[in-house]
């Protein structure tokens, strides 16, 4: 991963800082996660902050039991909420259709020469600084 390559292109405290930046990324994301679950939970069932352990632990003791059944078990888990996220976001946007109005806002947009000028000058700071 990312710690492998780190370490090996730009030496070990590169890499160790690369590695605790990732661990970091990991714990956070999981517990965002978690926040999220809860949050839609809570507003399913009609319950509020009385229930926020128990969803809590709910969704850790899942990913637990998961992982450590592995196998086709998590990946056919992953497969799941993967189709179950991609099936939100189409209708989502099919749904959203009838409230688009493409003639009033795509097509009348007034160019504004200052905002065209700074994100020229954003993106040749940004090429200036990868180099």
């Amino acid at each position: 991963g990312a710690y492998g390559y780190a370490r090996a292109t730009m030496g070990r405290t590169v890499g160790f800082c690369v590695g605790v930046a990732e661990a970091i990324e990991y714990v956070i994301f999981a517990s965002s996660v978690v926040v999220i679950i809860r949050e839609i939970m809570n507003h399913l069932t009609g319950l509020h902050h009385q229930t926020e352990p128990i969803w809590w632990f709910c969704c850790y003791a899942i990913a637990i039991v998961l992982h450590l059944i592995g196998g086709s078990v998590l990946w056919t888990s992953f497969l799941v909420l993967t189709i179950v996220a991609l099936l939100i976001i189409v209708m989502l946007f099919f749904g959203s259709i009838k409230y688009w109005h493409i003639s009033d806002n795509a097509f009348n947009i007034e160019p504004e020469k200052k905002m065209l000028i700074y994100g020229l000058l954003m993106v040749l700071l940004a090429f200036l600084k990868a180099i």
